[in-house]
């Protein structure tokens, strides 16, 4: 999640008190958003669907008791 910062989708910035830094989530470029995107994506969204899947829809193994 964190690597295209590293070749050119936004950025690492300082942030606060210049003791940390994260990703640029203030500037407004289209390679920004489209990092927020990702994020939104496939950081959380899918995760989520894949949570929620596994807890609607569990497998026939896990319910069938002999």
């Amino acid at each position: 999640m964190s690597v295209p910062p590293l070749f050119g989708c936004s950025q690492y910035v300082l942030e606060g008190f210049h003791t940390s830094c994260s990703w640029d989530y203030v500037t407004r470029t289209l390679s920004n958003r489209a990092y927020c995107l990702y994020l939104l994506t496939l950081g959380f969204l899918v995760p989520v669907d894949v949570i929620l899947y596994c807890y609607a829809w569990p497998p026939s193994w896990h319910t069938a008791v002999a």
